[in-house]
């Protein structure tokens, strides 16, 4: 049975030994009211998978021709106008689910290897930009590591000092850590990194250090502190993609009061409960990876359908209950670029507007 996020979730008992120091952040002020048992009420922002990368733009590398570069700032008015929206609800702050970055297709430019300097050059005129646009927000912005936002392929070597998580400590990081905490007027955030272990060919494991790190974080907590945790590919699993270690994860957790889990990857709004803690995956704000909020035939995933939905979620606590709501955000970039420039689409993604449009 689905969880109703228009009303309250209930002190949700579920277990855990952990804890790392934790960071204290205010909200900005004015965001707050004081709630019935003196605690004070904010709200706060959830976006994941923004796969954000300047030198691609919104669509695969082998899907954009050379003399296609003109599309490739579009991503970014979509990005501005859903952190326009965001301000707009007098959030407190905001947390990402991952996939801030889209560094899967920076390894290669129009089907050319890519060299380290033009490679970092793009990685820091994009995560540039995003921030500029974060800061007309004017609150704090706390990322969750994706699997996009790893370094690990070409032109990556295991040798590397930004190789895997190191590129997302340095740029995206809270304080330079890729699994941290802080705290939020009486409650616990917790941030996991789920590529913290390397298994066959794919960070997809919480390596045994981080899961030390949480049980005393959560012990220094205490079990009365209300918890929210956010990690990048859900748990139990997201399109067959399961997280290797999650039970250990939840061993630690029970007993803990975690009135909430937020996921990122599976780019589709779901809400589930997984041992008995609340649980909600968030949209993609790119959605089909800026081509749309829809079911695509996307070729990343051996030609099948994926349901690619757009939005956000905006989370309100109020003393010891947390309620949210999602919002769609329907931005297509492709689409966007043709309406403004006049220049038609091209690839497979951009038929569906053809054909909307009755161009087809």
């Amino acid at each position: 049975m689905g969880l109703d996020r228009r009303n309250a979730i209930k002190v949700v008992a579920v277990g855990a030994v952990s804890v790392g120091a934790a960071v204290p952040v205010e909200t900005r002020a004015g965001d707050s009211s004081a709630s019935k048992d003196g605690k004070q009420d904010f709200t706060f922002a959830f976006i994941t998978d923004a796969h954000m990368n300047w030198s691609m733009g919104q669509v695969r590398d082998r899907e954009l021709p050379a003399e296609r570069e003109d599309v490739v700032e579009t991503p970014f008015v979509g990005y501005q106008r859903v952190l326009n929206e965001i301000k707009g609800r007098s959030v407190g702050f905001i947390l990402t689910g991952g996939d801030g970055l889209e560094l899967k297709t920076f390894d290669s430019v129009h089907g050319k290897p890519e060299t380290l300097p033009g490679f970092f050059a793009n990685v820091e005129e994009t995560v540039g930009r995003m921030k500029e646009i974060e800061s007309s927000v004017g609150v704090p912005v706390f990322n969750t590591l994706g699997n996009h936002d790893t370094f690990e392929n070409p032109p990556a070597t295991p040798g590397h000092p930004l190789y895997a998580q190191g590129l997302f400590r340095k740029y995206l990081g809270h304080e330079g850590k890729s699994y941290y905490s802080f705290d939020i007027k009486g409650w616990h955030f917790i941030v996991l990194s789920t590529h913290d272990r390397k298994s066959g060919r794919h960070w997809a494991g919480i390596s045994d250090e981080q899961l030390a790190w949480l049980e005393t974080d959560l012990e220094k907590t205490g079990k009365n502190t209300p918890v929210v945790v956010s990690a990048h590919v859900p748990f139990p699993h997201a399109g067959g993609a399961f997280v290797e270690d999650r039970e250990k994860v939840a061993r630690v957790l029970k007993g803990y009061n975690v009135k909430l889990m937020l996921f990122g990857h599976a780019h589709s709004y779901e809400e589930f409960e997984w041992n008995g803690i609340p649980c909600v995956v968030g949209s993609s704000l790119s959605g089909a990876v800026w081509s749309g909020a829809r079911a695509v035939r996307d070729t990343t995933f051996g030609g099948t359908h994926a349901a690619h939905s757009q939005g956000y979620l905006i989370l309100s606590v109020s003393g010891r209950e947390i309620t949210w709501k999602h919002y769609p955000f329907n931005f297509d970039a492709e689409k966007y670029h043709y309406e403004t420039t006049g220049i038609k689409p091209y690839g497979v993604s951009m038929y569906w507007h053809l054909k909307q449009m009755g161009k087809k």
